[in-house]
């Protein structure tokens, strides 16, 4: 008899899962929103070797992976996936900064169905995620979410992350004191998880948002 408990859900009308595969962990919150605002249940790891046995465990439709992470990168996630017939159905939507042709190339050939690079677009990330795991109406279009608030905020959020980010790289390429880009990082993160909470509250304030975005942009100033 199979063992239908260890297959992710096939009835359309049942609620899909999804694991989130990350180890930034304000980027997962944002990854996170995202998928449960389209009805996944969602759970995340932030360490690669945690991917195999949490999917083996909560049998996810869709597997949210990033490329980089501690202990077991995505390539060698990807190859134990999809060396275990009791996830075979799982999709797997790579979503990475390691953008070269070379390396999507392999993602696909470990077993990627998609991939799309960091940063995303909100409304690319979700259609891609509904696509995979079957929820796309023929009226779902790229552009259904195109009025909604969040997803318009947290594009912002992404474009600022990343170009603090970089400053902070090039920081310590640079030779400053590892410490002081540390602290930098560490404030940059608080705003972040602030903009998070901000975001998973039903009700979203865009008086508080204009506060802590502008506490972003004031904190990418410091960094010129």
């Amino acid at each position: 008899m199979a063992d239908h408990q260890n297959q992710p859900s096939s009835d359309k009308g049942a609620v899909k899962r999804a694991l989130v595969a990350d180890d930034e962990p304000t980027l997962v919150r944002f990854t996170e929103i995202l998928l449960k605002r389209e009805g996944f249940e969602v759970r995340s790891v932030l360490d690669g070797k945690d991917v195999l046995p949490v999917a083996t465990e909560f049998h996810p439709d869709l597997l949210v992976l990033d490329l980089l992470m501690p202990n077991l990168n995505g390539f060698e996630v990807l190859r134990q996936l999809r060396s275990k017939s009791q996830l075979a159905g799982l999709k797997v939507l790579v979503c990475s900064g390691l953008n070269e042709r070379d390396y999507i190339l392999r993602a696909f050939e470990e077993g990627a169905d998609d991939f799309i690079p960091k940063p995303f677009e909100p409304e690319d990330f979700v259609l891609r995620a509904l696509k995979l795991t079957q929820q796309v109406s023929e009226n779902h279009t790229q552009g259904s979410m195109a009025g909604d608030d969040v997803s318009t905020w947290i594009r912002r959020v992404n474009f600022t992350w990343n170009k603090l980010a970089l400053k902070l790289e090039m920081r310590a390429l640079q030779g400053e004191d590892r410490a002081s880009v540390h602290d930098a990082m560490d404030g940059l993160k608080s705003h972040l998880d602030t903009l998070a909470d901000i975001f998973a509250n039903d009700e979203v304030g865009e008086e508080e948002l204009c506060a802590e975005l502008d506490k972003l942009r004031q904190l990418m100033d410091t960094l010129k």
